[in-house]
């Protein structure tokens, strides 16, 4: 090889060489191409948010949780909060993050209440709702918007209720139209469900028209004066909050609604402004009240037939019985008063009505046939003893009593007053179920109270201060004589719940000796009491023993009732106490079912989890 070819040779071999370097270097350009974008994307602020986003345990929801805190963001407590801002909580909530907002505009339950203040604002919810019914609001504090009925027009087969806040004369003039267009022939009356007014300025009488399907109906500060004749067939629901409310106004509404199951009363007192003209019943019984109208015309008063639920905020307790007189409610099943102040009259819009207030003063008995559940709070214990003198319960279940104290202030809970004070009737043979809640009770009258009821199977104390001698009288005795029941004389035999809520004063000496004497009760056989045996005889309600007991001559009835219980009876309690109290009739207590200990300092958790293991069949729930 001459020296010429060899160093072609060479040269050759270095240019590939060189070749190959220059791939070996593009490659690794293009490999640090690639590492410097994924740098950059690494260090991207977009990236870097996201990738943050998902340390926060927010984001770890799942989406069918995040739709029950959307749900109960928008939930409505009070309807007088009915601002834009709190309508308008679901586009805040689709407007923070893409996943939120494609979560929201899912869901069409967060968008089926409609505010109708601006066309983009209608425009929205109704695109979102999808095939939900629609609920028509217009917020408190805006201005009318009158082109929302044509774009409401293709939803009016959707909208079920309505809730407007009126703040100018002239949101009067588009509700009537709006209500209008709810009654046209094409809506086929089959819409509208529940209507709520607010007018919070002037008093606006409205004529309320026809519809088949309207179940709710609530007004506040405004009043409804419905059309002649059967305008709200399917009625179920009417609430007043209207302080200047109209007796005759009542009327009108019960009137035409005819299936009304429950009227409520917010802060509410019908003022009496009709003429009252009084007359017979067929029997001569009792006086039957019939209203003069101002046109002349005499009719009688309405009769709300169907109506089985009252709740009535800040009834007079002199004139709640009153009510019952001029609106009669003879199926009325549950009753809930909130009790104004003792001296608080019954207002009246008219010049004084002689009948009127021979009737407030002489008074007229009001007997609740059907009255199952009564709850009563008050404000003034006072107010209690004038509540029920005229009212009488005879198939009463349930009893709540309540005292509210100031919300800001401290102050010493009232004594409740004697069963006897309060009830013309103190015989309550029927009550399953009472409740007292925040009133100090005296021993001795507690008992007496818990002797006129029998049949007596939930009992609960919430915050009720010297509940510990009470708990030991269901006992038969006391802790001084460890909780023996010499006589068998038995409070409230038929007892299974007991719940007692922040007492401070309960001890569990108490609470054990009164279980075990009433679990040793119930084992132990009945004593056989031959001389009390008769055919002839009669049997207390409640009693635990189907044995027919022979009646005695009252006076040693009574005489054998002191001895046995260590009373003294009142004269006022008289024959309902010695029925009450008979020893002969109850021999043995059911057996106890549920204890519920809550926030009783002095009885431990240790102390309750005892009583599971030491009376298998007794359920304790204990809480701190």
């Amino acid at each position: 090889m001459s020296r010429s070819t060899q160093v072609q040779n060479n040269t050759a071999i270095i240019e590939r060489q060189l070749d190959s370097i220059g791939v070996d270097e593009q490659k690794t350009t293009e490999a640090l191409d690639v590492l410097h974008t994924r740098r950059s994307s690494l260090l991207s602020e977009a990236r870097r948010t996201a990738v943050d986003a998902q340390s926060k345990p927010i984001h770890w929801l799942p989406p069918e949780l995040l739709l029950e805190i959307f749900t109960a963001l928008t939930h409505i407590e009070n309807t007088r909060t009915m601002t834009v801002e709190f309508l308008m909580r679901p586009v805040v909530v689709s407007l923070v993050c893409h996943r939120w907002r494609a979560l929201a505009h899912s869901a069409p339950g967060l968008w089926f209440r409609v505010p109708l203040y601006s066309h983009w604002a209608t425009r929205t919810f109704l695109n979102h709702s999808k095939r939900v019914p629609l609920e028509l609001v217009w917020p408190l504090g805006t201005t009318p918007w009158r082109e929302a009925f044509s774009l409401l027009c293709p939803y009016i087969p959707r909208i079920r209720s309505i809730r407007w806040h009126a703040a100018s004369s002239g949101s009067s003039t588009v509700l009537d139209r709006l209500l209008l267009m709810l009654r046209s022939p094409n809506s086929r009356h089959r819409v509208l469900q529940m209507v709520e007014l607010i007018e919070p300025h002037p008093r606006i009488i409205r004529r309320f028209g026809s519809f088949a399907v309207l179940e709710e109906l609530r007004l506040v500060a405004t009043m409804v004066y419905p059309r002649p004749g059967v305008p709200l067939p399917r009625l179920r629901l009417l609430k007043l909050d209207h302080r200047e409310s109209l007796l005759s106004e009542l009327y009108r509404l019960v009137t035409c609604a005819p299936n009304l199951k429950t009227l409520v009363l917010a802060n509410t007192v019908p003022m009496q402004d009709v003429i009252l003209q009084s007359a017979s019943d067929a029997d001569g019984s009792l006086p039957r009240v019939l209203a003069l109208l101002d046109n002349g015309d005499t009719h009688d008063v309405p009769m709300a037939g169907c109506l089985e639920h009252l709740d009535w905020s800040f009834a007079p307790p002199a004139y709640t019985w009153l009510l019952f007189v001029l609106l009669p409610m003879p199926n009325l099943r549950s009753l809930a008063l909130c009790l104004n102040t003792e001296s608080t009259l019954w207002p009246q819009y008219m010049s004084d009505d002689p009948l009127f207030l021979d009737i407030a003063q002489n008074g007229i008995p009001v007997r609740l046939s059907s009255l199952q559940e009564l709850v009563v709070q008050c404000i003034d214990d006072g107010a209690l003893k004038h509540v029920f003198r005229k009212i009488r319960c005879p198939v009463l279940a349930k009893l709540h009593i309540t005292y509210l104290p100031p919300l800001h202030a401290s102050c010493e809970l009232p004594q409740l007053p004697r069963l006897e004070s309060m009830f013309c009737d103190p015989r309550l043979y029927t009550l399953t179920d009472l409740k007292l809640s925040h009133f100090t009770l005296d021993p001795d009258e507690a008992r007496i109270m818990l002797r006129y009821m029998p049949a007596l199977t939930h009992l609960t104390f919430l915050e009720c201060p010297q509940v510990a001698a009470v708990i030991c009288a269901l006992s038969g005795g006391s802790c001084d004589n460890g909780h023996e029941n010499p006589f068998n004389v038995w409070i409230c035999p038929r007892l299974e719940v007991l719940r007692v809520v922040d007492s401070p004063d309960l001890k569990f000496q108490c609470l054990r000796g009164m279980i075990h004497a009433r679990s040793q009760a119930f084992g132990a056989p009945a004593p056989c009491m031959s001389s009390a045996s008769s055919n002839t005889g009669h049997t207390l309600p409640g009693a635990p023993s189907p044995r027919v007991v022979k009646p005695l001559r009252r006076k040693f009835r009574d005489a054998a009732i002191r001895r046995a219980c260590n009373v003294t009876l009142s004269p006022s309690a008289g024959r309902a106490t010695a029925a009450v109290y008979n020893p002969y009739a109850a021999v043995r207590p059911s057996q106890l079912r549920t204890v519920c200990i809550e926030g009783c300092g002095r009885v431990s958790q240790i102390e309750a989890t005892s009583l599971r293991g030491e009376f298998p069949s007794l359920r304790v729930k204990w809480q701190p």
